[in-house]
């Protein structure tokens, strides 16, 4: 649909959503994941993305959490707990902003608007270890308790490698 002047994914935050391709990220042991984003509603485990496929191995990025953060997680089956990048707030409401996911060398950062918002030097998992994903998704999440997107998304890209700061500042300034 057009927004204004911008062509964009809309999503009702009923059941609109977009399937992707099976097989993303195979076989990528870094990547950055971006997308601009308009959020229209705020609700917890609502997902901008969700790549994988079950509810327990993903990698996907909500507008907001039960505890008011946005936040990037990876999770294979079989961990006891997810990996996961929080930002210091919710995606911001009914403006576009640009949200950038890098993972790299056990290494998550979040970006927003091309500025870090949150990392986690920790992580024990990577973007290789989700094999073939088929359960692949804008604006929905894997689990079927989950709301969908109320809000927008426009070019979502999904990058081989893990994008430098400068890079994705100027990505989001694009």
């Amino acid at each position: 649909s057009t927004d204004g002047d911008t062509t964009a994914v809309t999503f009702d935050g009923r059941d609109g959503h977009v399937v992707l391709p099976a097989g993303l990220p195979s076989g990528l042991a870094e990547l950055t994941v971006s997308a601009r984003v308009r959020v229209n509603t705020l609700a917890p485990s609502v997902r901008v993305f969700d790549l994988g496929y079950s509810k327990d191995t993903y990698l996907f990025l909500t507008a907001t959490t039960g505890a008011g953060k946005a936040r990037a997680a990876l999770k294979i089956a079989g961990m006891e707990a997810e990996d996961f990048v929080d930002a210091t707030g919710p995606l911001p409401l009914g403006r576009w902003t640009h949200v950038a996911l890098t993972l790299a060398g056990g290494t998550g950062v979040l970006y927003l608007d091309g500025t870090e918002a949150g990392r986690n030097p920790a992580m024990v998992a990577g973007p290789l270890l989700l094999g073939r994903t088929s359960r692949n998704y804008l604006g929905r999440s894997q689990n079927s308790t989950h709301p969908y997107l109320h809000g927008a998304v426009r070019d979502f890209r999904l990058h081989n490698r893990a994008l430098t700061a400068d890079q994705v500042r100027q990505l989001a300034q694009g």
